[in-house]
Parts: structure tokens; C-alpha cells; sequence
């Protein structure tokens, strides 16, 4: 599996040439630099202390707060998220697979987080619905 670096100063991704140095060894030599995005779709800590035994409704909240507030910004992204059937379902069509969307995952928006398991379901795009497994 290819491996990636991500700086943050420096929202740039180094990937290696499939034939550089194997796992476990030392970090690979920049061969190409690509500008980098970091969706991100939940929170789990802030300043202010853990967020794990609130809903996710709760959760999004304060990730959309942070993004509003400028606290969060470029290179990170907040994944988009819908309770619009019809919107989710348009995000399921095989041709958002060409931009490297391969599916959606529904979560419940009453549901505290739960550390070492997946409590959500993700849907393939083309594919129907596929429960996730525990880590």
C-alpha cells in the first residue's frame, strides 16, 4: 500500500514511485507534490474537553462552529453531510466514483460516539448497503 505524508504547514502530499523503499523503512524521497484536501466529518475533543458522549448531532454542530469561526480551515474541509434522502441518494450515483466518491455513510444523528466500533452504515455507490464490521 502506497504510503502518504502530509504536512500541515504545507498542505502538500509527497507519494512515493510504486518501486520505493518497502514498509518499515525510512521516509521516502519527494518524488511528486500534490495540493491536499482532509475532509473531515465528526469531532471528538475540543478544547474545552471530550465530545464522545454526545450525539452526533451535537458533534456536527460544533465541527460546523469551528469551520464558521475560521478555527478550521484549509487544508481541512467539512465532509458534507444531508438528512435530504433525495440529496443523499444523488451522492450514490457510480458517476461521482470518477471523483473518487465511493459511497456515503449514514449515521444516527442521536447516536454518542463508540470507541472501537462502528455504530454507522455505509452504502456503496451502485452497490446497496453494506453494514460496517467492527474494527
Amino acid at each position: 500500500m502506497p504510503r502518504i505524508a502530509i504536512t500541515l504547514q504545507n498542505p502538500r502530499v509527497r507519494t512515493p514511485q510504486a518501486d520505493d523503499r518497502g514498509a518499515g523503512s525510512r521516509p521516502f524521497p519527494s518524488k511528486k507534490l500534490r495540493t491536499c484536501s482532509l475532509f473531515v466529518f465528526d469531532v471528538l475533543d475540543t478544547a474545552g474537553g471530550p465530545l464522545l458522549d454526545e450525539p452526533y448531532r451535537a458533534r456536527r454542530a460544533r465541527l460546523e462552529a469551528l469551520f464558521a469561526q475560521g478555527v478550521l480551515a484549509a487544508p481541512f474541509v467539512v465532509c458534507p453531510a444531508t438528512t435530504d434522502r433525495a440529496a443523499a441518494e444523488d451522492w450514490l450515483d457510480p458517476a461521482w466514483g470518477a471523483a473518487g466518491i465511493e459511497g456515503a455513510v449514514v449515521k444516527g444523528l442521536s447516536q454518542k460516539y463508540q470507541p472501537g466500533r462502528r455504530g454507522w452504515i455505509k452504502v456503496r455507490a451502485g452497490r446497496g448497503r453494506k453494514r460496517s464490521s467492527p474494527r
